[in-house]
């Protein structure tokens, strides 16, 4: 299994747990050099190219690295039916002594809609804040 993420931290992160190939490259501009039996692109990933433009060239380029018969799957940014703006999220879990929280808020500028996500992590050692914005071209989203 070979991986490909725009963000450093999270191949480096994969790469600690992984000793397969990682690249940092954009969804759009893939050329790996070898096909696969099945290539995916989830936890809405294909969000981050923005336009239909370049999701359709992100489309084209994975669908380049499967091989015959094999299969290709997107999971979306956000469905209409699922998006919704100004609705707070959150999620918790845990996994031995280490608890997880992550809390969302999401909305709209312009056509994009965008989700700011904050996660708490605690150990013995502390607790420790990260926090991210997300965004991706929304044209079909509820306003």
């Amino acid at each position: 299994m070979d991986g490909v993420d725009l963000n450093e931290n999270y191949l480096n992160a994969a790469r600690a747990k992984n000793p397969r190939p990682l690249h940092a490259r954009r969804h759009d501009r893939l050329r790996l050099g070898t096909t696969y039996d099945a290539v995916t692109c989830l936890f809405s990933a294909i969000g981050y190219v923005k336009t239909v433009e370049r999701m359709n060239r992100a489309v084209t380029c994975m669908a380049r690295h499967v091989k015959p018969g094999g299969v290709l799957i997107v999971e979306p940014w956000l469905t209409p039916d699922t998006w919704k703006p100004a609705h707070p999220f959150i999620h918790a879990g845990e996994i031995g002594l280490t608890k997880v929280c992550r809390m969302s808020l999401s909305g709209q500028e312009g056509n994009l809609s965008f989700i700011i996500m904050h996660y708490l992590r605690s150990t013995s050692a502390g607790i420790e804040h990260y926090s991210e914005r997300s965004s991706s071209a929304c044209s079909r989203a509820k306003k």
